[in-house]
């Protein structure tokens, strides 16, 4: 099996290589948010950074995801369960089909593993 090579990046510079932030699909309020994000794909899924602006909106993570947030407060309240506050140095595990919703009170960023 050939080795595969180690990549290396600042998050600054992946992310400035990346498509313009887009707003996102579902949003609630008049603030949309905007979202950016790049990823590296392998056969065992996807690992990137993830940007967003303020603002709240509708989510439903399809995959399960686990990240780390690197800067700026939010909350995501999942359907049926209590708020979760999420502050830069939190990690969190997205079971695969999670809803709820996004409310952005600053610009957030977070490394991320979406599993295959």
């Amino acid at each position: 099996m050939p080795q595969q090579k180690i990549i290396k990046f600042s998050s600054e510079h992946f992310l400035h290589e990346a498509e313009p932030a887009k707003p996102v699909p579902a949003p609630i309020g008049e603030i949309i948010s905007r979202i950016q994000s790049r990823a590296v794909a392998t056969d065992k899924g996807r690992a990137g950074i993830w940007v967003s602006s303020p603002g709240r909106w509708h989510r439903q993570i399809m995959q399960a995801e686990y990240c780390i947030f690197l800067a700026g407060e939010c909350t995501f309240t999942p359907e049926n369960d209590d708020p979760i506050e999420v502050l830069p140095g939190d990690v969190l595990y997205f079971p695969e089909n999670s809803q709820g919703v996004w409310d952005i009170k600053t610009e957030c960023r977070k490394a991320f593993f979406i599993f295959s």
